[in-house]
């Protein structure tokens, strides 16, 4: 129940409207037709948060655990485009700071295929544009560069 309690109050710091009660509901698939919608995405977090609480068992806390989790909130959140997230996830661990041409590249898409990969990323805060241009933009996965700073 902890673990529900902690992905609903996280999830409502990013602005979901979502309560345990919603939650619980749509676990026991007896969601009512006014729930939030964004009851899904604090429904993934629950099992984001359990599958890392198993992985516990055989992992330490660890960069490599907590990329395991983020892989499963992002491939939940992206849908179908989940195979180019998570490729383009494993490219940020090694190069936080990207741009458009280079996700084109790396997934190997059009422009802008590659532009909405971009975008829905910066829309669920897995990426912060950071030149403010129209043009030729950049992008930081900045949760995780916050990892390796200093407190």
């Amino acid at each position: 129940m902890y673990v529900r309690k902690e992905a609903v109050l996280s999830s409502q710091i990013e602005g979901t409207q979502s309560s345990l009660n919603d939650v619980l509901a749509a676990e026991a698939e007896i969601l009512a037709p006014d729930a939030p919608q964004d009851v899904d995405e604090v429904v993934n977090y629950v099992n984001a948060l359990n599958h890392g609480l198993q992985r516990l068992d055989t992992l330490p806390v660890s960069v490599r655990l907590i990329r395991e989790i983020h892989r499963d909130l992002m491939t939940d959140k992206l849908g179908r485009a989940a195979g180019n997230g998570h490729r383009t996830l494993e490219h940020l661990y090694l190069h936080p700071i990207v741009s458009v041409n280079e996700i084109q590249t790396l997934i190997g898409t059009t422009y802008p295929a590659a532009n909405d990969l971009v975008s829905r990323l910066t829309e669920h805060g897995i990426l912060e544009e950071i030149t403010g241009q129209k043009r030729n933009r950049r992008f930081i996965y900045r949760a995780y560069t916050q990892l390796f700073q200093e407190a």
